[in-house]
Order: C-alpha cells, then structure tokens, then sequence
C-alpha cells in the first residue's frame, strides 16, 4: 500500500488543479488498493459522487455526466461496481461557474455599419517625423535664484569676518575728536574658509534642481577656484563621494572630507525633506548633523524646500538657508521642537502642488526645465521652489533620468482638475508646453494639443482647432501606415518603434480620447498587429471596448459554443462540432470577430480587459477559471468574470448552488441541479442568457406568417425542466393524474390546461417558498428548444421519428416516411437536444408564460409577450402533428381552459428574466380560475 508521504503528495497535486475526470478516479481505484477508508478519503479529495443505481432502461441518457455534486452525499469508491455504500456526509467542494447575466452593448445596425475611411489622409511621410518647429527657439531654464541676488546672501552666511590692516579713516576721526586711542582700530574683511567642501546632493528625489547645482558648480569655482573642493552625493546609502570638478563627477569616489573643530561644510540638499513619504533620508540626515554638531564642524545647507517643510529636528542642527525665491536667504531661526508622531506620516500634497500636477496631466512628459515653468505660471505661489521637488516626489508621479510624468492610473483624475482651472491658466500651460516640446518629434506636440483641446471649453479649444486638425491627421495617419503593413513577414525596426508609439500614445490618452476621436480604437488595433507582444496585453482605461473589437479583424459570422477545458481554460467550438468528454459548456455565442475581450471583476473599479483570440487553439491569453474544488468550508467564492464579445458584455459568476437543490453538478451540457419531491426527481437545466433569432427565416420551408424572424435578448438566465413534466411529478404534487396515456408514470402529464399548470405551480411554491417554480416565457421556451441551432429543428434540417415523437405519416419538407406512434412515450425515450433538454419536439405541447400575440419586428430584450389576449402560447407541437407542426419555430395558442391529451408543460424555477405583468397575468388568471371554481 502506498505511504502516507504518496498520499498526500497525490492530493495535493489534485486540489489544485480544480479538474476531475475518470482518469483521477481510476488513479484512485489503483490508490486504494481496495482498502474502503482511502477509497472514501481519495473520493472526497477529488469530488466525486457514486453513480446513481437505476433497474430503468436509460437510453437516451449522455454518458458524459461527471455526477460531480456539490450537496452532501454518500461517496466510495465502489459505487463503479454498482454497489452504493453510505458514508459520512461532506462539506460542499465544487463551485464551477456560469453565465449569470448578459447586457446588450451594442445594437444590430450599429454594430454592422461600416466604419469611417480613413485611406485619404494617407500614410506618414519624412516631414511627419521631423520636429514639429526646428526653426522655434531653445527655451532657457533659468536659475532657481537669480546670481546677483543670491551671491551677496551667501557670502554673508558662509564667509567669516578676520582682522585686516589698520583703519585709518577710524583712527584719524578719533584723533579729530581729542580721543584717547588705546586700541588700534582694524578693518573688519570677509573671507571664506579654505578650503571649504562643498556637498552637491544629486539623489534622484533632487532632480529638478540638478541644472542649479552644475549652475553653482560654475560661480562658485569662477571665484574660488581651488579654494573649494566638490562633491557629488548620488545617495546616502553609498559610504563615499564623487569628485565633481568642471559641472561633471569623476569616475573615482573618495571618503567624505575630514572636517575637525571650526571647519565649514557647506551641504546642497533638501535634506530629505522634499519626500514625506520615505522617511529614512531625514532620518540619515539628522544623524549626520548631529555628529557634525558634536565635532563642533559649522554647517552649512542650502534647501530647495517650502517653508511647510521644515523640520525643527534639521533646522536647529544646522544653518539652513531655504533656497528658494520666497525666501529671504538668511539662515532660518531655531524652531521649538515638536512632538512627532511614531507613525509614518501620509503625504500631503498642497493646493499649489495639486494645481501644479493637474497642469502637467496634459504633457507627455514633463523635464526639470518645463516643471520650473509651469511653476513659475502659478498665481500665488510661483515663487515657491520648493513646489518642484514636492511634486517630482509625489507617489503619483513617474520619473525617469531626464523627465517626468504622472503614474497612467492616475492622470485622468489630474486631467478632470486641469478641466477646472481658470481658462488663463489652461492657455499658460500650452504657451509652456508649446515652447519646451517645438523642437520635439512632432508626436509629442500633436498629443498634447489632442488633450488640451478636449479639456478646455469649446470657446477656448477654437484658438487651436487648426494644430488639432493637424494632430488628429498625424495619428490617422500612423494608422494608416500600420495597417498597411505585411504583419506576417518580419517587421523592420521602423515599423516596431511606431507600433510602440501608437501604443504608447493611445495608453497615455484613451481615458481622455477615447469616444471622442476616433482614431483611438483602430490605432491601438493595428499597433497589436505589428508588435506582438502588446496583443495580449490589457486595453488601457476608458479605451471603448466596443469600438476595439470593431475595428479589429472580422471573419464569417460564427455561432460558437462557449466551452469550459479540463484546465479549467476557455474553448471555442462551432455548435455543430460534438463536446469532448471533460469540456463543459458554458454559452452559446455568435462572434464575427477574431478576438474578444475578459478581465475579472475589480470591485468598485472596473475589470482591467485582456485580448484573447480564441480562434488560436494555442493561445496562452485564454481566460482561465479558478479552481473548481474549494478546499475550505468557509472559503469565499471568487470574483466575476466578465467575458465582452463587441455587441455584448457576459457576466460569468461562481455557482452558488439553490436551496431547493438535492444534487448538481456540471457536465457537458453545462449547470444542472436536481429538485425532489417524494421520490420523485426533476433534473433542471441552468439555461445561460443570450441573444438568438425567434421565429424562422422566410426560407424556411412549410414556415407561417405568424414566426416574424427577430432578434431577442435574453439578459438573465433560468433554471428549466430538463424534460417535460411527468405523471410521476404531477401526482406527487397533486395526489391524482389526468393524463390520458397512463401506461408509464414517466410519460409527459397531458390534458391540462394552463390553469391546471399554474394549481400545481401554486402548490408547488407555496411548499417549496425558494423554489420559484414558473412557466417559461415563449423567447426562453424557444431559445432552449433551439440549443444554439438555427435550423428548423435542434438535430438539423429534418428529423425522424427515432429523434422526435411526431406523426411520422406526414414528415417535414419532403422527408421519408416513418412511425406514427399515436401517444406519448416516456420523457427521455429520444435524444436529447445539445443543451440537454429532451423531447423539446413532439411528444406534447408546452404551455408557455405569454398571451399569445403577433411578434414584434424590431430587436427586443427579456420580451414576455402581450399585455393581454385570448389564449396561452403552446410550443412544440405534439405526436399528433406533422413534421411541420413540431419545428423551433412552430407557434399555437389555446385558451387557458383548455385540455387535451396531447398538451402538457415544462417548468422553469426562479423569477430571474421573468416580467412582472407575466407574474401578475398568471395571478390574475388563477384568481379567476378559482371563482369560478366556486
């Protein structure tokens, strides 16, 4: 017998695979070694569910029911033998998903009509990719400070004053005034310390000022030359410095100077302090002054930061200068200590700061030298300098070595704020962007002009409407030349950098764009065609999804099952392809694009969409499901899969199973679930929403007027009667039986009326309150019985009477002549239809929820027929019918009085997809089948 270490290593590698099959079962069997505990331990682990034991004859029956039941129920091994054991209940293990709703997104005509040509803009030539305006002037960032303002500052602060030569001047007007001289008086002269190190803070948070410290770098050695010696600091966590002579690091470190009692040090950094939301460069920082305190060492530091972020613990360890053009350069007074909080400090970004950013939402990026210009736009405070490092450290903000930008997540919320700021302000930020991006590749000005003009009132957007129509070409352009493109073949350098670019580009502006040029959808397209590995990244936020995939490859319209792989992985397969043993099917959908869209859901926010072009069997982007086998009792059920075809969005959630359930499960058919009343058991269907065309196609032979060929949007899906209602089920309901044919309990109940359906209905529901037990509307009855097919019949173009029980005298279109059986037969004697639903033709007819009444012509969603009428809709003809008569298609009405021994019904439970005017007819009817009762 296998040890223990084996058993448990093959249940571990089982749970997590969420898929069981036979082959599990057998690897089991071989497992156990026919010991009865680890038959019953190994059945748990993966699921299974012994075989019901049955003396009927089940043809009919699919053998690619898995029996994989979710309920508690006796589980061993040897129920294979045909021998059931009873056990220990279990706890639930199985939760496969299924298609819970589905949302029209699109209409018919609108989804068809062709798209807008864009072949007469042409494709991007030289001068497109040029600058946008060589000839424009190199704009000029200018010092933080102005030299002349703070050189006389400096000087104070750092140089000391010494004793020079005699004064004479002082000395001859103490003479003048008969004073007794008894000190010589001395000139008082300022020098600076030699030599005096200078510390330059390159760390990254400090990027916007760097141009300022080389801008220092340069006066400071015009006048001192050897006197002062330069270092660079990239960050504290490096022990030495850099060299920095001539605006450059030399490639060599060396420790930090060693300064004794007196020395100066002269430090350029902000400290740490531009950055709250990391606290350990303060931290370093404060340690390092106060040893240089203790030593007695004079610091200096020059800090590019507001007054907001001062920080006593620094201030007082040293002689900080703010530099900053608010500021009046002289060293800051000792600042009273305060309390400071053990807990990190949450980043607080000023109104400024917060105006600042929603100014840089519009630029594509956003360099050191345009952020100190749009700074200096501000109204209020444009004199701050210690805004720029404040936002260049703000966590919403990317930054890179030589530029800048907002975190992509983040910019549409900037964006709507830039909305908001006065127009002068909005006009200010183009002038910048405009004179810090001329010299550009034309893309990034195009880009930014794009966005400006969306953000802006249309009153302030007619100063551009020229540049935007230009931007608005060059894109079109770019798409143009993607699409032209041979994608088969080995793409050259250049087409790969403007494939990055359209991507990039409609990344960066789909969340503002997107519905608004329509540009956006066909570019990100073609971008994916040449640079494969965007095809299956996620679709950017706000990008139109509808729009995508309609510009996204066609092929022939196809009506496709959705199917669940062993792997738990989606599969697509034409309807008329047979289901492989493992496959579960989970829609039934027509798709007449190459690609369709998933993302699961995110909550409050919504899903984050991926490609997947199912048409490739390889395809690793295929949806991928949880695993199906949840291994603790209280485990929370996973989120919601959204699965988006262009027309429709599908929403796939994991199956809960219904109170009213005595076993489910999963199989080729897709969701089933079990009801029992007195031994007695009805199989439900879970029949997933959809859209379908009701009614025939004129070319349909032996069709009638009234099937009006329409579309029809079922939004929510139903649980329906895998086979008509059966004598059995009537008389454990009911304790009687009107049927006519009473040879077998398992024949269809007939000659009831559809009020006599509504009695049982009623009782049904009020012993059964969570059961919900109805009859189906016409457009349910109808899209269940065609099973994804649209042909006369579910098993094709004809039929015959081994298929369908029908007067086989008088068959459909010309077929061969067959039996006529005269009455009923038992439910599940024929085939069932490939949704698992039996004798849906022939054999009775089924009441139906409706008033029957003429179809509506145009598209209709969750339609439950007319207010009001003469008779109740039957549907599936009967064994009296002909050929003709037993059709998807096929339509009658009786009043709701009348009987017949060829008229039954089919349930269907939970009021899901039900109308409430369907509710309340069937009420009033009761009612008054119950007066005149009286």
């Amino acid at each position: 017998m296998p040890d223990n270490a084996e058993f448990n290593r093959y249940a571990n590698a089982i749970l997590p695979s969420g898929a069981c099959g036979r082959t599990d079962l057998l690897l089991a069997l071989v497992m156990a070694e026919g010991d009865p505990e680890r038959e019953i331990a190994l059945a748990a682990i993966l699921g299974f569910e012994p075989l019901p034991v049955s003396g009927r004859d089940t043809q009919g029956e699919t053998e690619t029911d898995s029996f994989i039941n979710g309920e508690p129920a006796t589980l061993s091994m040897s129920a294979i033998s045909g021998t059931v054991q009873k056990t220990a209940q279990l706890k639930p293990l199985f939760r496969p998903y299924c298609l819970a709703s589905l949302q029209n997104v699109v209409d018919r005509e609108s989804w068809t009509a062709e798209q807008a040509d864009s072949a007469g803009f042409g494709v991007l030539s030289d001068e497109d990719q040029s600058d946008w305006d060589p000839s424009y002037p190199e704009p000029v960032t200018l010092p933080i400070i102005p030299w002349t303002r703070l050189w006389p500052r400096l000087r104070r602060v750092v140089a000391r004053t010494h004793a020079a030569g005699l004064d004479v001047l002082h000395l001859t007007q103490q003479f003048s005034k008969g004073m007794a001289v008894r000190r010589l008086p001395r000139k008082q002269r300022l020098s600076w310390p030699n030599p005096m190190p200078v510390i330059l803070d390159f760390s990254d948070r400090l990027m916007p000022y760097w141009d300022d410290w080389r801008w220092l770098n340069r006066q400071l050695q015009a006048r001192f030359n050897q006197q002062l010696r330069f270092y660079c600091l990239y960050s504290l966590l490096q022990k030495n410095l850099q060299p920095f002579i001539n605006g450059e690091p030399e490639h060599k470190f060396v420790e930090w100077p060693r300064l004794s009692s007196g020395d100066t040090l002269l430090i350029v950094s902000d400290l740490g302090l531009n950055d709250p939301a990391h606290r350990w460069p303060v931290q370093r920082w404060r340690e390092m002054l106060a040893n240089y305190r203790r030593r007695d060492v004079r610091v200096i530091v020059l800090a590019p930061v507001s007054v907001r972020h001062l920080q006593p613990a620094l201030v007082n360890s040293a002689e900080v200068v703010r530099l900053s053009p608010d500021g009046d350069l002289r060293p800051i007074r000792r600042m009273p200590p305060i309390c400071v909080s053990q807990s990190k400090p949450k980043p607080v970004l000023s109104p400024m700061g917060k105006t600042l950013l929603a100014m840089m939402s519009v630029a594509t990026r956003v360099e050191p030298g345009l952020l100190r210009a749009l700074r200096q736009c501000l109204p209020n405070h444009n004199r701050d300098a210690g805004l720029e490092g404040e936002v260049w450290c703000y966590r919403e903000v990317d930054t890179e070595p030589a530029a800048c930008a907002l975190i992509q997540w983040t910019v549409q919320h900037w964006r709507n704020t830039f909305a908001q700021l006065p127009e002068t302000l909005q006009q200010r930020t183009l002038d910048c962007l405009r004179d810090w991006h001329a010299r550009a590749p034309q893309g990034i000005h195009h880009e930014e002009i794009l966005l400006w003009r969306h953000l802006v009132n249309s009153k302030t957007a007619l100063t551009e409407e020229d540049n935007t129509a230009r931007a608005r070409q060059f894109f079109l352009k770019l798409k143009n030349t993607l699409s032209g493109n041979d994608t088969k073949g080995a793409e050259s350098g250049e087409q790969l950098l403007q494939a990055q670019i359209a991507e990039s580009h409609v990344h960066w502006v789909a969340s503002t764009l997107s519905g608004k040029e329509s540009y956006i959808e066909p570019l990100s397209v073609a971008a994916r065609q040449i640079e494969r590995r965007y095809a299956d990244s996620q679709l950017p936020d706000g990008m139109d999804l509808a729009a995508w995939l309609k510009s996204s490859p066609g092929h022939v319209p196809q009506h496709v099952n959705l199917l669940q792989r062993p792997d738990l992985s989606f599969h697509v397969k034409e309807v008329n392809e047979p289901i492989q043993g493992g496959h579960a099917r989970l829609a039934t959908l027509d798709l007449d694009r190459k690609r369709m869209l998933w993302g699961w859901d995110q909550g409050n926010e919504l899903p984050v969409y991926h490609p997947w072009n199912y048409l490739d069997d390889g395809a690793r982007n295929a949806p991928v499901l949880p695993r199906l086998v949840q291994t603790g009792p209280g485990q929370q059920l996973s989120a919601a899969l959204y699965l988006h075809t262009g027309r429709q969005r599908l929403c796939f959630e994991a199956f809960n199973p219904p109170d009213w359930a005595a076993a489910w499960g999963q199989d080729a058919f897709g969701l089933y679930a079990d009801f029992k009343i007195r031994e007695v058991t009805q199989r439900f269907r879970w029949i997933a929403p959809g859209t379908f065309l009701m009614g025939s196609p004129e070319s349909e032979p032996e069709r009638l007027n009234r099937e009006t060929q329409h579309e029809v949007t079922l939004t929510q899906g139903c649980w329906l009667a895998d086979t008509a209602c059966t004598q059995a089920l009537w008389s454990a309901v009911m304790n009687d039986n009107p049927a006519h044919f009473k040879e077998d309990m398992d024949n269809p109940v007939e000659t009831v009326s559809w009020d006599d359906a509504q009695k049982l209905i009623d009782r049904l529901n009020h012993d059964y309150p969570d059961l919900s037990a109805r009859l189906p509307t016409e457009a349910q009855w109808e899209y269940a019985c065609r099973a994804g097919t649209t042909t006369p019949f579910s098993f094709g173009k004809q039929i015959t009477p081994d298929q369908v029980n029908y007067d086989g005298n008088y068959p459909y279109a010309g077929g061969k002549k067959g039996q006529c059986r005269n009455k009923t037969v038992p439910v599940k004697s024929l085939p069932p239809n490939p949704w698992g639903l039996y004798e849906m033709h022939g054999n009775v007819w089924e009441w139906c929820a409706d008033w029957y009444g003429a179809y509506p012509e145009p598209a209709v969603i969750d339609p439950a027929g007319p207010e009001n009428g003469d008779g109740r809709v039957l549907r599936g003809g009967s064994w009296y019918l002909y050929g003709r008569g037993v059709r998807s298609a096929y339509r009658d009405g009786n009043a709701p009085v009348d009987r017949d021994d060829d008229i039954g019904f089919r349930l269907a439970l939970g009021r899901t997809g039900v109308s409430l005017q369907v509710q309340e007819d069937s009420a009033e009817a009761r009612a008054a089948a119950a007066e005149q009762e009286k």
